[in-house]
C-alpha cells in the first residue's frame, strides 16, 4: 500500500468572547501585505476601501483593527477585532422630518431645519442646554459614529459639564481641548487617510471600551462582532450608554443576528442569552452618566435622537 497516513482529522475549536473590552488600535485601512502580516497568512484578498453605492454615490470604508489589552484580557489578548465605518459622500437628512443633521466643531450633532441651516441658527432647545455651537456644518452619512469612536478613543473631553444636582451646565476651562471634527472629510473619498492616520500616530497605545458580540450566520457559524454605534472612554466605569444604544439598535432591526452582553469581557457559551444578563451592571449602578456619557444632560431626553432617519 502506497498511501501515507495523516493525523486524525478533528474540528478546530475557536474560543469566542462577549462583553465590554478595553481595546487598542493595531492598524487602520491596511494594505494587502499589511493585512497578511497581521493575520499571519497569505490568503488575504486585496482590500477595497473606496467604491460607489448602487445609486453612484462615492463612499469609503474605514476599518480599524482592534485588539483587547493583553493585561486586562489575558485569554482574549490575541483576538483581532475589525470595526468598520462606512462614510458616504452625501449629507444626512431625516426621512420623516426633512431636517438636516449637523455637527459642530466639538463633534456634537443636532437636527435643524433648512432655514436654520442656511442662517446657522441654533434651535431653542439646543441653546437652552448648550448642546450645539453655531459653527456647525452638515453631517456626512456615517460621520456621526466615526466621530463617536475617535472622541472616545482619543479621550477627548466633552465641551460642557453638567451638575446633576443643580442641573447647571458649564463649559470646560479650555474649550479647544474638546475640538473633535474632521477638517477635510471629503479627502477620504480620494483615498487620503492622513487626517485619521495622523491622529492614530499620536495616540498609539490608547485604549477605548467597545461592546464585543458574537454573530451567528444562517449556516450557524459564529463570528466575533463589534458594536459600531457607541463607545466609551477607557476610564469610564458606567456601561449604561452601551446598553441603551445596543437596545435601541436591535429594537430597530440592526445587529439582529449578533448577541451582545453589557458585562466585562468573558468567554462566550452558546447557551447564554442576552435577555438574562444584559441589565446586570445597570442594577448595581446608581450614579448618573456624567462625563462617561456625551454632552446631553440626562434630564433633557433625546435631543440628538435620529429616529426619524
Amino acid at each position: 500500500m502506497s498511501f501515507n497516513v495523516g493525523n486524525k482529522s478533528v474540528q478546530r475549536e475557536f474560543k469566542r468572547f462577549i462583553g465590554v473590552a478595553s481595546v487598542e488600535v493595531l492598524t487602520f485601512n491596511p494594505t494587502q501585505e499589511e493585512l497578511a502580516k497581521l493575520y499571519n497568512t497569505d490568503s488575504v484578498r486585496e482590500p477595497v476601501y473606496i467604491d460607489k453605492t448602487p445609486e453612484g454615490v462615492e463612499r469609503v470604508k474605514l476599518v480599524f483593527y482592534l485588539q483587547p489589552n493583553k493585561l486586562m484580557h489575558k485569554e482574549a489578548g490575541t483576538m483581532i477585532l475589525p470595526v468598520t465605518f462606512t462614510i458616504t459622500n452625501q449629507f444626512v437628512v431625516g426621512r420623516n422630518s426633512g431636517k438636516h443633521q449637523v455637527i459642530d466643531s466639538y463633534g456634537r450633532t443636532g437636527w435643524v431645519t433648512k432655514e436654520q441651516l442656511d442662517n446657522h441658527e441654533i434651535p431653542t432647545e439646543y441653546q437652552k442646554y448648550k448642546l450645539l455651537e453655531d459653527d456647525y456644518r452638515p453631517t456626512y452619512v456615517g460621520e456621526e459614529n466615526l466621530t463617536k469612536f475617535i472622541k472616545a478613543y482619543a479621550n477627548i473631553p466633552n465641551l460642557t459639564r453638567t451638575d446633576f444636582k443643580t442641573k447647571e451646565i458649564s463649559y470646560i476651562e479650555n474649550p479647544n481641548d474638546a475640538k473633535a471634527r474632521f477638517n477635510n472629510l471629503p479627502s477620504l473619498f480620494k483615498g487620503d487617510f492622513t487626517e485619521i492616520s495622523g491622529l492614530l500616530s499620536v495616540t498609539k497605545g490608547y485604549l477605548v471600551k467597545v461592546a464585543v458580540g458574537v454573530r451567528t450566520t444562517e449556516e450557524n457559524k459564529l463570528y466575533q462582532d463589534v458594536f459600531n454605534r457607541a463607545f466609551i472612554k477607557n476610564a469610564a466605569s458606567s456601561y449604561k450608554l452601551l446598553e441603551r444604544e445596543i437596545k435601541n439598535a436591535q429594537d430597530n432591526g440592526a445587529f439582529s443576528s449578533t448577541e451582545f452582553k453589557v458585562l466585562p469581557l468573558h468567554e462566550y457559551k452558546v447557551e447564554q442569552t442576552l435577555t438574562s444578563e444584559i441589565s446586570e451592571i445597570a442594577k448595581v449602578e446608581n450614579k448618573p452618566l456624567g462625563d462617561d456619557y456625551d454632552d446631553l444632560p440626562m434630564f433633557f431626553s433625546d435631543s440628538n435622537d435620529n429616529t426619524d432617519m
